[in-house]
């Protein structure tokens, strides 16, 4: 972290703003990755405000799709739906596939957090047929381990099974262990819900 404060106290004394945006964005998602919610979200609305000001969309998506992000993990899943359609909206804008897919992705998880299963799986679908479209392994492998976890929530265990089965062989093939490990995970409590019916 002392490394981006140098940084940005240098950006700040050449009044570079779209320097000190791009900074400050990274500073929130160190303070993200170490679990401090609070200083990351004021990182990131630094970051929207710069970004706004200077008219750039790509840093605007990136700032908003990460509060929205924080904002499901801090369970304040109105703020973080609002965030992330936003995220979404502006991906489409630009083009930005791979942003349409991550953006996707954490509505899927924040509907499914509020109950709308439904709308959740619309998400997830998206998700899913944008990876599929740039051949992205490694987040196609998240998204369809996501669904997994939502259709068996559904009690659609035949599709569950199918998507954990696609998502592992994914995550072998890459080599993410915790993937790997993950897709076990759910395709255990598959296998266990599968022996209750």
């Amino acid at each position: 972290m002392d490394c981006f404060s140098q940084k940005l106290e240098l950006d700040e004394r050449l009044g570079d703003q779209e320097s000190i945006g791009a900074t400050v964005g990274n500073m929130g998602n160190v303070h993200k990755m170490l679990g401090d919610g609070r200083r990351a979200l004021e990182c990131f609305a630094r970051q929207l405000e710069i970004a706004r000001r200077l008219g750039d969309k790509r840093s605007i998506g990136a700032a908003v799709g990460n509060s929205g992000v924080i904002h499901t993990d801090q369970g304040d899943y109105p703020r973080a739906i609002a965030s992330l359609t936003t995220f979404l909206d502006i991906a489409r804008e630009l083009g930005d596939r791979r942003g349409i897919g991550i953006a996707a992705a954490n509505l899927g998880i924040a509907c499914k957090a509020t109950g709308d299963l439904a709308r959740s799986e619309e998400y997830y679908d998206l998700a899913i047929a944008t990876g599929r479209q740039l051949n992205a392994r490694q987040y196609l492998c998240g998204y369809l381990s996501d669904k997994a976890e939502l259709l068996l929530v559904m009690g659609r265990l035949g599709e569950a099974e199918a998507a954990v089965r696609e998502a592992l062989a994914m995550a072998e093939e890459v080599g993410e262990q915790p993937d790997i490990d993950k897709c076990r995970e759910i395709a255990g409590r598959i296998g266990a819900a599968r022996g209750r019916t």
